[in-house]
C-alpha cells in the first residue's frame, strides 16, 4: 500500500507503482491501458511522469493506504507523487536515488527508496532501514540494470557506507513539487458513462427501451471481453519496461576484458580456475594448491567469499566490476529485420569460423517478452539464444565486431594454467533482437 508523508499542507505520496507506458500511443489507448492498471492493483489516484526527449510516460499507481498509515489528522488535500518530484528534480541525464527516512503514523522508523533511471520513476518502496540500506547497495551495484546512481538523501548516516550522499530533505522534495506530479483521479471512461446513461433512458422508456437495454449491454460486454483478449497493451507495457535493458553496454564489455587481463591466474597457494561476469557481479572459482580461505582473501583484497559454494579445497569468490552498465533501444523500430540481419551476419559469421571463433545459436526466434498470449509477428521483437566460444586473444576483436543486435549478458573464462594450445578459453552469452 502507498503512504502519505505530511509536509505543511500538502502530502508527498511514496510507496508508488510505476509501470512504463507503451510508446507513442495515443491518448485514449493510453488511458484504456491506465484504466486497466488501475482496477488489476486497486488504484485509487494515478499521476502520469513524461520524459520530454522522447515522450515516454510512466504510471504512478496510488493504493489506498492501511488506517494505520494515515495520521489522525488524516492525508493532505493535496497529495503529489514524490518519485515524480525527484525526477523532475534530476533531469534526464542522470540516474539518482533518494533515501528518504520518516516515521510512519505508527511513529515507526522508514526509509522511501526512490529511485529514477533516464528522467523516470522506475521504483519506490517503502522499507524498514535495514532492508533500505540493502535495497540501496543492490540498485547501486547493477543488479537491477544501471549502477553507480547519485544517492540523495535525509538521513546520510544510514548510507555512507556505500557511496558519497547528497543531502535531500523532504521540506525540499515538498518545495519542488509541482502541478504534473500531482495524484488524480483515475480517467473516467466517457465512453461506458455515455453508454450506461442512454441504456438509462431507454430503460425509462418501456418495453422496447428494456430490449435495447440488453443489446446494449450485451455488446459492451462483448467489446470488453474483446478487449481483454488483445494482447497488444499488455506486449507494449511488457516491451517498453524491458526494451532499454537489454544486455551488458558494449562499452563496458570491452573495459571489463581489459580489466581481467591483470587478473591472477595464481594467488598464494591458490590456482584459478573460472572467472563468470554478469550484470550482477563477477565470480571467480579457485582451487586449493597448498594455501588456505584466509590467505587467498588477503591477497584478493575487494573480493567476499560465497560461502555456500565453498569448501576445503574449493573456494569462490564474488565482486562488483566498476562501471557496468546496461544498453538498450528505445523502441521495435531500432532492431533490424530478421531477413536484413540474417544477410549482413552471414560472412561476419564465416569469417569468425576461419579464426576458430565458435558460434551456437540455439532454436528459432521467437517473440520476446514472452506475455504468454499470442502476439502479431509484426509488431514483435523477436529473441534468439547466441552463444560463442573463442580465444581470449580475440576477445575484444569478437566483441567489437559482433552484429549490432546483439547483446551480451555473460562473459565466462575458463582457465587451464597447464594447457599449452588453449590456456583462456573464452565464452560469451546474449541473445540476438531482431524484428
Amino acid at each position: 500500500m502507498s503512504i502519505v508523508i505530511p509536509v505543511g499542507k500538502i502530502g508527498l505520496a511514496v510507496g508508488l507503482d510505476w509501470r512504463l507506458l507503451p510508446a507513442a500511443s495515443k491518448q485514449a489507448s493510453t488511458e484504456q491501458l491506465i484504466r486497466e492498471l488501475a482496477g488489476d492493483n486497486d488504484a485509487q489516484r494515478v499521476t502520469i511522469a513524461t520524459r520530454q526527449s522522447d515522450s515516454q510516460k510512466s504510471a504512478g499507481l496510488f493504493m489506498r493506504p492501511d488506517p494505520e498509515d494515515v495520521g489522525p489528522g488524516g492525508a493532505p488535500g493535496k497529495l503529489y507523487a514524490a518519485a515524480a518530484v525527484l525526477a523532475a528534480m534530476a533531469g534526464e541525464t542522470q540516474n539518482v536515488i533518494a533515501a528518504v527516512a520518516f516515521k510512519d503514523a505508527a511513529n515507526r522508523e522508514r526509509v522511501a527508496v526512490l529511485v529514477v533511471e533516464g528522467g523516470l520513476p522506475v521504483s519506490d518502496a517503502v522499507q524498514a532501514p535495514e532492508k533500505a540500506i540493502d535495497t540501496v547497495r543492490t540498485i547501486r551495484a547493477g543488479e537491477h540494470g544501471f549502477a553507480g546512481h547519485r544517492l540523495f538523501s535525509n538521513a546520510p548516516a544510514l548510507f555512507g557506507g556505500l557511496a558519497e550522499v547528497e543531502n535531500l530533505s523532504l521540506e525540499d522534495l515538498a518545495h519542488a513539487a509541482h502541478a504534473e506530479a500531482r495524484l488524480g483521479r483515475v480517467p473516467a471512461n466517457v465512453r461506458a458513462f455515455v453508454g450506461a446513461f442512454l441504456v438509462l433512458a431507454l430503460l425509462v422508456g418501456g418495453a422496447a427501451g428494456g430490449a435495447l437495454s440488453w443489446q446494449s449491454h450485451k455488446a459492451k460486454q462483448r467489446a470488453a471481453e474483446a478487449r481483454a483478449r488483445d494482447p497488444l497493451p499488455k506486449y507494449e507495457a511488457a516491451l517498453a519496461e524491458e526494451i532499454r535493458r537489454l544486455g551488458i553496454a558494449r562499452a563496458s564489455m570491452l573495459d571489463l576484458v581489459s580489466n581481467l587481463e591483470s587478473y591472477a591466474a595464481w594467488s598464494d597457494g591458490w590456482e584459478l580456475k573460472q572467472i563468470a561476469c554478469t550484470t550482477k557481479n563477477c565470480r571467480s572459482t579457485w582451487e586449493r594448491r597448498g594455501g588456505t580461505t584466509r590467505g587467498l582473501l588477503a591477497s584478493r583484497p575487494g573480493e567476499t567469499l560465497e560461502p555456500a559454494e565453498s569448501s576445503a579445497d574449493k573456494a569462490v569468490l564474488s565482486w562488483q566490476p566498476q562501471g557496468m552498465t546496461l544498453a538498450g533501444w528505445t523502441g521495435v523500430t531500432e532492431a533490424p529485420r530478421m531477413a536484413d540481419a540474417l544477410a549482413a551476419n552471414q560472412s561476419l559469421y564465416q569469417v569468425w569460423a576461419n579464426a576458430g571463433i565458435r558460434l551456437q545459436q540455439s532454436g528459432a526466434y521467437a517473440v520476446w517478452p514472452d506475455i504468454g498470449m499470442e502476439v502479431p509477428a509484426e509488431v514483435a521483437i523477436k529473441a534468439q539464444p547466441i552463444e560463442v566460444r573463442l580465444p581470449w586473444p580475440l576477445a575484444l576483436e569478437a566483441i567489437t565486431q559482433a552484429p549490432r543486435e546483439v547483446f551480451w549478458k555473460q562473459l565466462s573464462v575458463a582457465v587451464d594454467i597447464g594447457s599449452t594450445t588453449q590456456p583462456l578459453l573464452l565464452v560469451l552469452t546474449g541473445t540476438s533482437y531482431v524484428r
